[in-house]
């Protein structure tokens, strides 16, 4: 899989998108971390279904927010519960202009070439 700036926990995103959206489809942001932790947190996925898929994490080093949020805690979890990173590559990139937006389409298909061309 490919992600560009992804939320790997649902929870660490801006409250007035994730609270809504958790409260809509688990009841409760309580009910969906505790009972369905794995569909909400990435790392936790990982650990339910016994594999971490080959990913290509894609992250803009000027979007402070998702290098806090998201970006490192990802990192850190994955260190905590021991996961083998082998098959997640990170591709950081610097765009202060882009932000928390996705690379630019041009972008997207070049990155996507390249890793296509491995396989």
């Amino acid at each position: 899989g490919i992600v560009n700036n992804p939320q790997t926990d649902i929870k660490n995103y801006s409250e007035n998108f994730s609270v809504p959206l958790l409260e809509k489809v688990y009841g409760s942001v309580e009910k969906a971390y505790s009972d369905y932790l794995y569909r909400v947190k990435a790392t936790e996925a990982f650990v339910e279904y016994d594999n971490i898929p080959e990913i290509y994490y894609c992250q803009n080093r000027s979007c402070s927010s998702d290098m806090k949020k998201h970006y490192t805690p990802f990192l850190k979890q994955i260190n905590d519960q021991k996961l083998d990173i082998e098959k997640v590559n990170l591709l950081l990139y610097h765009d202060k202009k882009a932000g928390h937006n996705p690379l630019k389409k041009e972008e997207t298909v070049h990155l996507i070439n390249s890793i296509m061309q491995k396989y």
